[in-house]
């Protein structure tokens, strides 16, 4: 995660407060969240919106624009 940092890119981590909060195994993704405001926080909601978003734009550096094949 330091290179990340370093690299300015952007990090993702799964984590829903509701039922994460108390759970060990979550506890790097809230430090995570806690020392950067720019990490995105995959949930069921937006998961399909990011991937399509991520698709996109390797599509765009591959060369191939959305609905111009």
């Amino acid at each position: 995660m330091g290179d990340a940092k370093k690299y300015n890119i952007t990090c993702a981590v799964m984590y829903n407060d509701n039922i994460d909060n108390n759970n060990p195994m979550f506890d790097l993704n809230r430090l995570l969240i806690k020392e950067n405001s720019s990490t995105m926080i995959l949930t069921n909601k937006n998961l399909e919106k990011i991937i399509g978003d991520i698709k996109n734009k390797q599509s765009f550096i591959d060369g191939k624009l959305p609905g111009f094949d």
